[in-house]
């Protein structure tokens, strides 16, 4: 046997192990998506999380939540992103948002979707209630989806819940990561630390 044929085969038998090994790498593990992921309320999708901040006086986070949102909605930078409603006695405030929710993107492709939304904050002495609703999505211009026919248990998940459905999975996993990312901007405006990935913290700086 002369040295090709070795190396040849040395070549062909390593190769499954590699696919496999590629294949495990590559694979996404969407524990964190499955069943719940998408909380409903009455049958809406509402995102929500409640902050406990003791010792700080509902004025306090008033204003804290009030400049966070304000800056938050101005980001992205158009005329869609916006508080509409404040009320500083009963610690209310609300805002529309729009923005892009990125899927792919590479020097010849740009997979996207615009997201429209309703976030709500409701302030209390020590305590921060934000709420995201009404999320929409509007896909290549004239694609239009609601996030309740789209994203939740019901559309987005297997029969057994086990999986993400192929062609939902992205927007699944996106709108759970969109989500996260709000609530995480606010409790950093609280002065928490930023565990997001340095990449994504870059990217928003």
């Amino acid at each position: 046997m002369n040295k090709f044929t070795i190396l040849f085969l040395t070549l062909f038998l390593a190769l499954p192990v590699a696919m496999k090994a590629n294949s495990t790498k590559d694979k996404k593990d969407d524990t964190r998506y499955l069943a719940g992921a998408v909380p409903e309320v009455d049958g809406k999708v509402v995102f929500s999380k409640e902050f406990q901040i003791p010792g700080m006086s509902q004025a306090q986070i008033y204003n804290t939540i009030m400049k966070w949102m304000d800056e938050r909605l101005k980001e992205n930078k158009n005329q869609e992103s916006r508080i509409v409603f404040s009320d500083e006695a009963k610690g209310t405030i609300a805002g529309i948002g729009e923005e892009w929710i990125v899927f792919s993107s590479s020097a010849l492709s740009l997979d996207r979707t615009l997201i429209n939304y309703q976030i709500t904050t409701t302030c209390k002495p020590g305590n921060c209630l934000i709420e995201v609703e009404k999320i929409r999505f509007t896909y290549r211009d004239t694609e239009k989806y609601k996030a309740e026919e789209w994203v939740t248990d019901k559309y987005a998940l297997n029969k057994d819940k086990t999986k993400l459905i192929r062609g939902l999975a992205k927007w699944r996993r996106k709108t759970v990561d969109f989500a996260d990312d709000i609530f995480m901007d606010a409790a950093v405006a609280f002065g928490a630390q930023d565990t997001r990935p340095r990449a994504e913290i870059k990217k928003k700086e």
